[in-house]
């Protein structure tokens, strides 16, 4: 049994010839845009995380470098460099140089003046291929510079841009204290961002620099290092147009180096301030060992210095009052030293005279009469003795007492001085412990803060729309005082606008917003509380300023003019120091004064009765527990 085959063509793949991308005409396909990529997706919409931000900008970075080689490749040749683009024209260049005795080429206006030249074949003859070449180098060199580097110095400016607005330290120098890799990364920050806006600069103006000013030229020290370098040892430096496109080259692709070193560094940033917040809870919990510390050695010493001031306030009552018996007491002490010596000498009289009189009598039969009264005199004398020794004694004893007391006084003294001098240094240590863990306490809320606002995913977003960082409670810190102009307004709006509160709540705008009925209901839940119109208006005020997230004193100025409270829209401007443009005195005097409700129904009544009475159609008298009576 014979098989049929059928052709080849038969079992052909299907085409898309037929698909409805192919019938597009060539306007509609123009139409239909690529997606956007690296910083142009970075601008249209906003990134979801700092990961992202970076991830587009390395994209980037990558398209960048491809299209730096590419147009290597271009200005080059396949697989050639800049030391082929020397072997190639240097030569030539510089026979040129020395047919039409031009040595430096360095301006445009030399390169010109060798063309010119070199059209006087009579006086100068440069080699005609030379020629060719040189003129075909500069028309290469005027084509890519600096038009074709000028979209990847824009896309570079826009990376440096954007870079600035995302990979940032969360850091401040001068409000924030010091943290060693906040500090440090704000610094290189610094410097990286001074050496990129350096090379797009000379990526840009090395050209314009050879083409410009006509009395200056180029030289080797408007190059790179690296360019410089080659320069110098393929001995270009009277013909540095030869590297003016690699110089350019040169200085972008160092900018794309150093923000590539800046996104990894930023990367690396978060690990960072978290270790560095660590190493600060352990130095904060040292400082606070020690704050305890000096605080307890500056209490004790403070009850030391008081009990030891009482005691001495004490003595020194003491002291004051006995200090006048001192003296008294001295002078008592030297008479009665005096009577002892005088005692003394007498008793050694009456003795010496008793042995006298015996040594003459010849025996105590024959004694004379006076004799018994020496003895009782000696024996007076002596009894006395005893008497004026132990006052004697005693008075000396109340003089050492207060002397002792005293030398204790100027002890104590001495010691309330020393104490003094020990509190003063134990404050100043406290003092010293208090602003160290003060600082390590804000050095550890400010590591945290960073580490916060680089790990957190709604960074990158904030950035994007230029939003404040943390809670809503540590935004716009200031008390709520009249530094905040916001409450300034709101306290003059409360205190001025009695019923049209409500009005003015349903009137101001909500973000994000908030409907009629919870407006409603907000109004409701306000009044439920029947305070005064004051308080009720501040606490309407306090609830917008809770629920609307951008909130601003032009959104009530606003909300005021709608409901037609000029006068206080006029107070609001004189608060604020605005001239009250667009109010006119017709605004203010077409305003009705808010009323009640209730008498609302009963205004013509009320106006009639006013006009009849000042008629004087219209007589009443009051009586006793009565009501007033008409007739």
């Amino acid at each position: 049994m014979s098989l049929r085959l059928n052709p080849v063509t038969d079992y052909r793949m299907p085409t898309l010839i037929g698909k409805a991308g192919f019938r597009m005409s060539p306007r509609r396909l123009s139409t239909i845009k690529s997606k956007a990529r690296g910083i142009n997706q970075l601008e249209a919409s906003p990134p979801r995380n700092i990961r992202d931000v970076r991830k587009m900008m390395r994209s980037e970075i990558k398209m960048l470098t491809k299209r730096l080689i590419r147009l290597e490749r271009l200005y080059y040749g396949t697989d050639k460099t800049i030391h082929d683009e020397i072997e190639t024209y240097l030569r030539p260049v510089k026979s040129v140089m020395r047919a039409v005795l031009v040595f430096d080429l360095n301006k445009a206006s030399n390169i010109d003046e060798a063309f010119f030249r070199a059209g006087k074949p009579k006086q100068y003859r440069p080699h005609k291929s030379d020629l060719i070449l040189l003129k075909e180098v500069y028309l290469k060199l005027q084509t890519f510079l600096p038009g074709k580097l000028s979209d990847i110095v824009d896309s570079c400016e826009k990376l440096l841009v954007n870079l600035d607005k995302y990979c940032i330290s969360f850091y401040n120098r001068t409000s924030d204290g010091y943290i060693g890799s906040a500090a440090n990364f704000e610094v290189q920050i610094g410097k990286w961002r001074q050496e990129i806006k350096n090379h797009m600069s000379n990526a840009k103006t090395g050209f314009m620099r050879f083409k410009g000013n006509e009395k200056i030229s180029l030289d080797t020290s408007h190059l790179c290092p690296q360019v410089r370098e080659f320069a110098e040892s393929t001995d270009c430096c009277n013909v540095l147009f030869l590297v003016l496109f690699a110089d350019a080259i040169s200085n972008i692709r160092a900018a794309l180096l150093l923000m590539t070193s800046w996104m990894k560094t930023d990367e690396n940033y978060g690990s960072y301030v978290r270790a560095d917040a660590r190493d600060l809870e352990r130095t904060k919990e040292e400082r606070t060992k020690t704050l305890r510390e000096a605080k307890d050695r500056y209490h004790s010493l403070t009850f030391k210095l008081s009990q030891s001031e009482a005691d001495l306030q004490k003595l020194t009552n003491e002291s004051r009052s006995l200090e006048d018996k001192q003296e008294p007491l001295k002078r008592e002490e030297s008479e009665l030293v005096v009577k002892i010596r005088e005692l003394d000498i007498e008793i050694e009289f009456k003795e010496k005279k008793i042995v006298q009189i015996k040594r003459e009598s010849q025996s105590d039969k024959f004694l004379p009469e006076y004799y018994e009264e020496i003895v009782d005199d000696l024996r007076d004398l002596k009894d006395k003795l005893p008497i004026y020794q132990r006052q004697l004694s005693g008075i000396r004893y109340k003089i050492q007492w207060l002397t002792n007391k005293k030398a204790t006084r100027d002890k104590l003294a001495e010691e309330c001085k020393a104490s003094r001098r020990q509190l003063k240094e134990a404050e100043f240590e406290k003092r010293q412990a208090e602003e160290f863990y003060e600082e390590a306490t804000r050095a550890v809320e400010v590591a945290r803060r960073i580490s916060l606002c680089k790990n957190t995913n709604d960074s990158a977003e904030k950035l994007y729309y230029s939003l404040p960082f943390g809670p809503r409670s540590d935004r716009d810190k200031g008390p709520l005082n009249s530094s905040r102009p916001l409450y300034r307004i709101c306290e003059i709006i409360a205190d001025n606008i009695e019923k049209d509160w409500m009005k003015l709540y349903s009137n101001l705008p909500f973000h994000p917003e908030r409907g009629s009925h919870t407006i409603e209901r907000d109004i409701a839940q306000i009044n439920e509380s029947r305070d005064r119109d004051e308080l009720l208006a501040r606490h309407a005020l306090d609830r917008w300023q809770r629920h609307h997230t951008r909130a601003k004193v032009e959104d009530l100025k606003m909300g005021l003019r709608k409901i037609r409270r000029f006068d206080i829209l006029k107070m609001v401007n004189s608060e604020l120091d605005i001239p009250d443009q667009g109010i006119s005195e017709k605004d203010l005097e077409d305003m009705a004064p808010t009323r009640d409700p209730e008498l609302i129904p009963y205004l013509k009544q009320v106006e009639l009765f006013d006009r009849l009475r000042a008629a004087g159609k219209l007589k009443f008298e009051l009586r006793e527990n009565s009501v007033a009576e008409f007739y």
